[in-house]
C-alpha cells in the first residue's frame, strides 16, 4: 500500500503522483476494485460534522489530497511535506491512460449535454483515449439503469463528477454491483473539459487561492465558503494539539 498520514482524522495518502496513478492502475490490471476520493478543505469540513461521510473517506483505498489547504496542513501540524493531486489533472491522467492496453472510460455526470461535449474535448487532447460511455448526473431513482449501463459499457474506469458528497455516497451504495476496477469522484471536471469555467491561474493555485478564482467566476459558490473560517480554527486547534503532544514527549 502507498504510504498515508492521518489528519483531521482521515487517512490521506501521502505519495508523489506518479505512485499515486502507477498503484491505482497496477491494481485494477490486476482485477482489484479500487476506490478513491479527492480530498479538499470544504470535504474534511463535512467530515468533521458527518460521521457517515467520514466512514466513508475510510473505506476509501486512496484519498488524494486535491487542495493546497491540506498539504499547508499537513506541513503546519504534522511537519510533513505532501504532494498535491488536483482531481481533475487525476482524472485526466486516467483518461489518458486509456490509450494503452484494454482500458477504457466511462464519464457520468454534470447537466444534460456537458459530458459529451467533455468526451469530444478530450479525444481531441488526448488522441486514442477509449471513452466507453458517458451519462449526465440527473438520474435519482434510476440507479439500476444506470449501473447496467456502466456495466454494459465494460468501462475499466468510471469517474463520477457529481458533486461532493452525492457523487462519494453513490459510487459506495453501488460498488458492490459496479463492475469498473477505478471509481472516483472528480467534481467538476467535466464542466471544465466541457469548456464551460476555466481553472485558476497557476499562481493562484500555488498559493492555495483556487478557490477564491472559483467562487469569484461562479457567484452562487460564495454561500459555500463559510467553511473557510470554520477550517482555518480546526486547523489551529489541530496546531495546539500536536504542540501539546511534542511538549509532554520531552
Amino acid at each position: 500500500m502507498l504510504k498515508t498520514i492521518s489528519l483531521f482524522g482521515i487517512e490521506i495518502t501521502c505519495a508523489s503522483r506518479e505512485e499515486i496513478l502507477g498503484w491505482t492502475l497496477a491494481e485494477a490490471d490486476e482485477g482489484s476494485q479500487v476506490a478513491i476520493a479527492t480530498l479538499n478543505a470544504e470535504m474534511v469540513m463535512r467530515a468533521v460534522d458527518d460521521p457517515d461521510f467520514l466512514r466513508l473517506l475510510h473505506s476509501r483505498e486512496i484519498v488524494i489530497p486535491d487542495g493546497r489547504s491540506i498539504a499547508e496542513s499537513a506541513r503546519r501540524i504534522l511537519a510533513e511535506r505532501i504532494e498535491v493531486y488536483p482531481g481533475i489533472e487525476f482524472a485526466f491522467d486516467l483518461v489518458r491512460a486509456t490509450t494503452e492496453g484494454t482500458r477504457s472510460v466511462f464519464l457520468l455526470g454534470s447537466k444534460a449535454g456537458v459530458a459529451e461535449k467533455a468526451v469530444s474535448h478530450l479525444r481531441e487532447a488526448i488522441p486514442g483515449c477509449k471513452i466507453a460511455g458517458f451519462h449526465h448526473g440527473y438520474f435519482r431513482g434510476e440507479d439500476d439503469r444506470i449501473v447496467a449501463l456502466i456495466n454494459e459499457s465494460k468501462a475499466t474506469i468510471l469517474l463520477a463528477g457529481m458533486g461532493s458528497p452525492y457523487q462519494e455516497f453513490w459510487l459506495e451504495e453501488n460498488r458492490e454491483r459496479l463492475e469498473s476496477r477505478i471509481l472516483a469522484g472528480v467534481g467538476g471536471s467535466f464542466e471544465v473539459w466541457a469548456g464551460l469555467h476555466r481553472r485558476a491561474p497557476k499562481w493562484m493555485s500555488r498559493i492555495g487561492l483556487e478557490w477564491l478564482y472559483r467562487a469569484l467566476m461562479d457567484p452562487g459558490r460564495l454561500k459555500r465558503l463559510g467553511f473557510i473560517p470554520r477550517y482555518l480554527a480546526l486547523e489551529r486547534a489541530e496546531i495546539r494539539r500536536s504542540k501539546r503532544r511534542k511538549e509532554g514527549m520531552q
